[in-house]
């Protein structure tokens, strides 16, 4: 991977799927060369102004203003450099900073003195989990002299796959005074990031619903609109995600994230342990083949105990899993599954597996695609 000096800018992996592996990480970096050069890689990075602060805040700018990594990958990783300029005529001097989320690390400041007219830097990381979309997270920053002021500081990014549905979370229902209004149909669109030409075989298990594109006659293209319809599940029950199917090798399945009250995570009150991901994309599969899927689980309480017991089990009849291994790392369980698709049929692959920690379980939701 080659690494930019511009820290205003993010160097895209390629996401693959690498047999038999079911998730790849790739990890961008946005580094800043500070030294040997005798360029200073901030020089063409614009700053927050002063004068755009909220009121009560420090004298203070950003440099850049917000950090954009751009796309990402499901699982990726991203590293990037920030400058916090003391604009002001005294010594400023950080008393703390917090991140917003678990999936966000960033260099303790606490401590540190910013000299008026100089700046401090520190890095910022986002470790993406498999949930597509804009993720925006912020780090809050205390100085000392501001009593019950934090000064916030955001970064983005976008996770995406090689074929990208907008939106990447469909909203299935809205809540007004007396409930949940389920809306039951709406439409998406798929594109290429890379403008290339691709197949839309499948739109969760059926053929797509087209809009102004006929397949019969059209050639391919790199976007399409389709129509979703929620009308052929009886009850009200709803999918996590609808599953697009492609013939795209890099990206044989891409899904979208249903909005619904019946896709609501079940979290009892008390629950110490949370999964990372709720669903793992497999991409091509075959019936009695074996591949491996790793997640992990959170301990969110205090200071995560050793599981007395870990376990995973299928819910699928087309699915047969077994724990490979599974290893502590902190407040996180990693778990390293087998699954074999077994009389599954042709096309898409949509099954549950349900993961245990000491008794506390959380369901994973195992998206492919079966090929002959």
């Amino acid at each position: 991977m080659t690494t930019r000096t511009n820290p205003s800018l993010v160097q895209e992996a390629t996401w693959c799927r690498p047999a038999p592996i079911a998730a790849s990480i790739a990890a961008i970096v946005i580094l800043a060369n500070l030294g040997g050069c005798g360029t200073d890689p901030f020089q063409s990075i614009p700053r927050s102004s002063v004068h755009d602060n909220p009121a009560g805040w420090p004298p203070i700018e950003f440099q850049p203003p917000q950090l954009d990594f751009g796309n990402l990958t499901p699982g990726g990783e991203a590293t990037g450099m920030t400058r916090i300029w003391n604009v002001g005529s005294v010594p400023l001097k950080i008393e703390q900073s917090i991140t917003s989320c678990g999936c966000t690390a960033a260099e303790d400041l606490t401590g540190r003195v910013i000299p008026p007219g100089d700046f401090i830097e520190f890095s910022t990381t986002m470790s993406m989990k498999s949930g597509l979309g804009e993720k925006k997270e912020k780090i809050s920053i205390g100085f000392e002299g501001y009593p019950g002021t934090l000064v916030v500081f955001y970064f983005k990014a976008e996770v995406s796959l090689p074929i990208r549905v907008t939106p990447p979370h469909i909203r299935a229902s809205h809540r007004e005074v007396h409930g949940w209004v389920p809306i039951s149909s709406g439409e998406v669109l798929l594109e290429a990031s890379d403008g290339k030409p691709f197949r839309l075989l499948a739109s969760h298990g059926q053929p797509p619903d087209f809009i102004g594109y006929d397949p019969a006659h059209d050639p391919p293209r790199a976007e399409y609109r389709v129509r979703w319809d929620l009308d052929r599940f009886a009850g009200g029950t709803v999918p996590w995600f609808w599953v697009f199917e492609t013939d795209r090798p890099d990206c044989p399945v891409v899904d979208a994230r249903f909005r619904h009250s019946s896709t609501l995570p079940v979290r009892p009150p008390g629950r110490p342990w949370v999964p990372k991901d709720q669903r793992v994309l497999v991409g091509n599969v075959r019936n009695g083949e074996p591949f491996e899927v790793t997640t992990k689980m959170e301990y969110v309480k205090n200071r995560a105990p050793d599981p007395t017991t870990a376990a995973v089990r299928s819910d699928s009849p087309f699915l047969r899993a077994e724990l490979a291994e599974a290893q502590r790392d902190g407040q996180f369980l990693g778990f390293r599954i087998r699954v074999i698709p077994t009389n599954a049929p042709a096309g898409l692959l949509y099954g549950t597996l349900t993961l245990s920690a000491s008794g506390f379980d959380v369901q994973l939701q195992i998206i492919g695609r079966i090929v002959e």
